[in-house]
This record gives structure tokens, C-alpha cells and sequence, in this order.
């Protein structure tokens, strides 16, 4: 009997590698303050980057509105808790978080205002908000072209109905400023990458589900030396391209373009009470 691989170590291979590459999250992690007792992640997804959180806070609390992402992450994150919630109407009480982390969730939605006057009224007195998103200008606006939500359909029938909901919505640096008025005071704000990180991660994402589906049967593996020794050469291969794939995207998103960036990265503190004003 061979030791066969799965599509399962395939996509966990897959997370192990983003979570350690994807330079906006490292960046991320720099703005969350030492003394963090309670981070919330918005939009956590399936809990992959939510479990790089957990040694930067003492409770890491994911929440997400979709139950299929949700029943992925309570599945293999057991340390962190993750919730049914929008970021629109957080179940959570006032002045309860240090930390609220918004990370690519913000082009998902078209109008953003609730969510910073939750973020207000859950955050502590001088809590961070931090928020990353595609910025309103340069070569953004073709973001539906690399849209790889919409990409990750293709591969998988069940996902199909979602392709329609994976339209972008671009907000720029002064939308987010002026929403930020009366609530919020902008401490760090960076723009990062071009093109090559959305493309790079994309073509991550197809290498992943391609491999999958041209991985054979894992019992046909363990009793089939030259369907092993295929498999072995395909997750091989498959990991160097990753490598180069991930090398674009990590000196892509590394380096600042200006106006042309694709990311912009903002870290923000609540005001205190007697300054601030909560918009609903």
C-alpha cells in the first residue's frame, strides 16, 4: 500500500502556503496593538487567515454570513470561535473589541456606511480598525477580469449559483476618509501591488482545483504504483508552480505604486465618546 494524496492535502497545502506568503495580511498583523484581548475578524471565510490571528490576540472571534464557509472553519479551527454575522448588524455587544479586522471584504458591498458605525459601536475607546480593499483608481476597475471568487466557481458545480454575487465594488481612499469623519482617526494608510497579486493569486487558485481534478482516486493510488508515482509528480510540480506563483505575488504586493496600487491598507482608531458620533 502506497501513501496516496489527497485533494485534502492539496487545499491544506494551499492555506499553509497563503497564510505564510500573503504580505497584506503580515502587514495587518504589525497594526493590531501587543495588548489585544479581543480581535474580531470580519468576512473570515473558511477561518484561514483568522487562524494567523491567534497568537496576536488572546480571543480571536471569526464571523462570516455564509454558513458553508462557517461549517469549514468550525470544522478545522477548534481554538477560535467563529459566529453567524454581517458586518452590517454585528451580534456583538458596544465597546467589547480592541480590534476589528476588515481584510478584501469591503468590495463585496456596495454601500459601507453601516459598517463603519458598527465597527464604532463594538469597538473599545481608541480600539484599531483595519481595513484592506481594491482602491477606486488605476487598474482596479479590471478586477472583474481576476476576479478569482468567480474563477473558483467553475471548478466546483455546487459554488455556480454564487458567480453572480462575485461582482466587485470599488471605494477610494477619500470615501473611506469621509466615512471615517466624526467616528474614526486615520493613523497608517499604504497602497500596495499592481496587478500581479490578484492575477498571481487567481492563477493559485485554478493550479489548485485543476490539480485537484487530475489527481486520481486516492484507493486507486495506494494500490497502483505508476497512478502513485503519477501523483507524486503532479504535487510536485504543482508546489513549484505555487512557489513561482506566490513569489510574484509576494514582491508584488510588497512594493507601493501610488495611485496605481491595487491594495490600499488603512489603520484607523475610534475616537474617544465625547469626539465621536455614531451614523446609522
Amino acid at each position: 500500500m502506497f501513501k496516496a494524496i489527497s485533494e485534502k492535502e492539496i487545499y491544506l497545502h494551499f492555506e499553509k502556503f497563503f497564510v505564510n506568503k500573503e504580505s497584506i495580511r503580515q502587514k495587518v498583523k504589525k497594526w493590531i496593538p501587543k495588548k489585544c484581548h479581543l480581535l474580531l475578524d470580519l468576512g473570515c471565510k473558511d477561518g484561514v487567515i483568522t487562524s494567523s490571528y491567534l497568537g496576536y490576540s488572546q480571543k480571536v472571534i471569526g464571523a462570516d454570513k455564509a454558513y458553508n464557509h462557517l461549517l469549514k472553519a468550525v470544522e478545522k479551527y477548534s481554538k477560535i470561535k467563529f459566529i453567524n454575522g454581517d458586518a452590517s448588524f454585528l451580534p456583538f455587544k458596544d465597546s467589547c473589541a480592541e480590534v476589528i479586522v476588515l481584510v478584501e471584504i469591503l468590495q463585496y458591498i456596495t454601500k459601507i456606511e453601516k459598517i463603519f458605525s458598527e465597527a464604532y459601536r463594538v469597538l473599545k475607546p481608541g480600539g484599531i480598525l483595519i481595513i484592506s480593499l481594491p482602491q477606486k483608481r488605476g487598474f482596479s476597475k479590471y478586477l472583474n477580469f481576476f476576479n478569482y471568487d468567480k474563477i473558483k466557481t467553475i471548478f466546483k458545480k455546487e459554488d455556480k449559483a454564487l458567480r453572480e454575487e462575485s461582482t466587485f465594488y470599488l471605494h477610494s481612499f477619500k470615501e473611506v476618509e469621509n466615512l471615517s469623519k466624526g467616528l474614526f482617526t486615520i493613523k497608517e494608510h499604504e497602497g500596495k501591488g499592481f496587478l500581479l497579486y490578484p492575477i498571481s493569486y487567481t492563477l493559485l487558485m485554478v493550479l489548485v482545483n485543476l490539480t485537484s481534478l487530475l489527481l486520481p482516486d486516492t484507493k486507486k493510488q495506494e494500490k497502483n504504483l505508476i497512478l502513485f508515482l503519477y501523483s507524486i509528480l503532479l504535487f510536485s510540480f504543482f508546489r513549484l508552480l505555487f512557489w513561482f506563483f506566490g513569489f510574484l505575488m509576494n514582491i508584488d504586493s510588497n512594493l507601493n505604486f501610488w495611485k496605481f496600487s491595487y491594495s490600499l491598507l488603512i489603520s484607523m482608531q475610534k475616537e474617544l465618546p465625547d469626539k465621536g458620533r455614531i451614523r446609522g
